[in-house]
């Protein structure tokens, strides 16, 4: 039996000016994740539904795919997140995505986004993935706070 590869984690934390739900919609809406990610979307968002968001580059498409498996409504999302390179090919095994969107202040939420997978990404690689995670959710900041 091969032996067991160890898992790493990655968190990032935002507080945002808006409600929670409107984060959390922000997630499960093509028309919100086109304007924040920048992407070609196709949506499924429920528990089993899948989704694909795919991006243009130099070198060819690059996309990424996965399964919703849990939806509470306003609170958690958590799905499977797998990068497919421009031929078709997956990048590393599927990460799991754990969104945690909770009340902050007077009207404000936060979004806690823990991503875990299998220990196989170098620490600069997974540093780049949190660096990402950080850029995407200024993206979604600006998406939601300047445009409702």
């Amino acid at each position: 039996m091969p032996p067991e590869i160890p898992q790493y984690s990655i968190s990032v934390t935002t507080e945002f000016a808006v409600p929670p739900q409107r984060v959390y919609d922000a997630w499960l809406s093509a028309s919100d994740l086109r304007h924040w990610m920048s992407a070609d979307v196709e949506i499924d968002p429920v528990i089993g539904g899948e989704y694909r968001l795919t991006w243009d580059t130099e070198d060819g498409e690059f996309a990424v795919q996965g399964t919703f498996l849990d939806l509470v409504p306003g609170r958690t999302i958590v799905l499977t997140w797998t990068p497919v390179d421009p031929g078709g090919q997956t990048v590393h095994p599927a990460v799991e995505l754990r969104l945690e969107f909770r009340e902050y202040g007077n009207s404000g939420s936060t979004l806690m986004q823990t991503e875990t997978g299998p220990g196989i990404q170098t620490p600069e690689q997974r540093a780049e993935s949190e660096e990402g995670t950080k850029m995407a959710h200024e993206s979604l900041k600006h998406h939601v706070e300047e445009h409702g």
